[in-house]
C-alpha cells in the first residue's frame, strides 16, 4: 500500500522529492507523502524480523531521504529545477532519440559498473542541457547515485579564485574526479589556455583512468567538416549559432581521445532549431 501511494501522489509523482529554484542552485526538499510515513513514524528506522532476531534497519522513506540530499549535492543550476524526462519533449527526432537512449542508460545504470557516458554536441538551445539534468536527476532521485554537474567556464574561475586562497587546483578537481557521476557542461568553452588545457586534462584523465561515467554537452561540432558555413562574410553571425570549430582542435587530441573511448558521441544537427523558444512565452 506505501508504494501505491507513492506511486500516485499527486505532488511528487512517485519521485518522493519536490523541486525548485532556491538562489544558485536547484534545490529538493521531502514530499509530504514521505515525511508523514507512517510506517516509522518518522524516525527513519523500522524493527525487522530474520531468521527469529529483530534488526533495526532504516525505513523505505529513508531511500527518498537520500534522494533529496543526493539531488541537492548535484549542484544542478536553478534553472534547471523543472527539467526531467518529462519535460523534456523532444521537437525533432535526433532529440528525441537522444532522450530515449539516456533513459536507457539510467534504467540500467548499475553503481561501479556502468562506465560509458554520453557526448552530446549540437546548436545552442537544442535541449543538451535539459538532457543533462534529467539525467542527474534520475540517478539522484531514482537510483541514489551521487552526482555532480558543472559548467566548464565556471570551474576554470573557482580554481583561480581557490588560488588567491591558498588552495591547489587538486582541491578543486579531485571531488570532481572522484563523484560516481560527473556531468561537464559548455564543454570547449573558454580561451583554452595552457592553464584551461591542462585543468581539462587532469579531470577527464583521473575519471577516464577510474573508469567513471562522464556526460558532456558542448556547442561545438563533432565532424571536422562543418555542415554549411557559419558565418556570414560581414561577420554576422547566423541564427544557429552553432559555433564554427571542431571540438577535437578546441581540447586537443589527448582530451579527444579519451572522450571517444570514454562515451557515445551523438552530434546533433545544425537545422535543430532553438529548443527554448518552444517555451518562450
Amino acid at each position: 500500500m506505501e508504494a501505491l501511494a507513492l506511486k500516485t501522489c499527486p505532488t511528487c509523482q512517485g519521485a518522493g522529492a519536490r523541486i525548485a529554484s532556491a538562489g544558485e542552485f536547484a534545490h529538493a526538499t521531502l514530499c509530504n507523502c514521505q515525511s508523514a510515513c507512517t510506517r516509522c513514524e518518522g524516525t527513519g528506522r523500522v524493527f525487522e524480523e530474520r531468521e527469529g532476531y529483530r534488526f533495526l534497519s532504516p525505513c523505505s522513506c529513508q531511500r527518498a531521504r537520500n534522494g533529496v540530499a543526493l539531488f541537492n549535492g548535484s549542484h544542478l543550476p536553478a534553472r534547471c529545477a523543472d527539467q526531467s524526462f518529462t519535460s523534456l519533449q523532444p521537437g525533432f527526432p535526433e532529440l528525441h532519440s537522444l532522450r530515449m537512449i539516456s533513459e536507457g542508460i539510467c534504467h540500467t545504470f548499475v553503481p561501479g559498473s556502468t562506465k560509458e557516458g554520453l557526448l552530446v554536441a549540437g546548436p545552442v538551445g537544442t535541449g543538451k542541457t535539459h538532457l543533462l539534468a534529467s539525467i542527474l536527476r534520475y540517478l539522484t532521485l531514482e537510483t541514489r547515485v551521487s552526482c555532480r554537474y558543472v559548467e566548464i567556464s565556471f570551474l576554470y574561475s573557482e580554481i583561480r579564485k581557490g588560488f588567491g586562497e591558498g588552495r591547489s587546483s587538486l582541491d578543486i578537481i579531485a571531488p570532481l574526479a572522484e563523484v560516481p557521476v560527473l556531468a561537464i557542461d559548455e564543454l570547449g568553452k573558454g580561451k583554452m589556455s595552457p592553464f584551461e588545457q591542462e585543468t581539462l586534462d587532469e579531470l577527464v584523465s583521473r575519471r577516464y583512468n577510474a573508469g567513471r561515467p562522464t556526460f558532456f554537452a558542448t556547442n561545438y561540432r563533432l565532424s571536422e567538416k562543418a555542415e554549411r558555413p557559419q558565418w556570414k562574410g560581414t561577420g554576422e553571425r547566423l541564427e544557429d549559432s552553432r559555433i564554427d570549430q571542431p571540438l577535437r582542435e578546441r581540447v586537443g587530441e589527448r582530451v579527444w581521445s579519451r572522450l571517444q573511448q570514454m562515451c557515445r558521441l551523438f552530434e546533433l544537427p545544425a537545422s535543430a532549431g532553438d529548443y527554448r523558444k518552444s517555451f518562450a512565452k
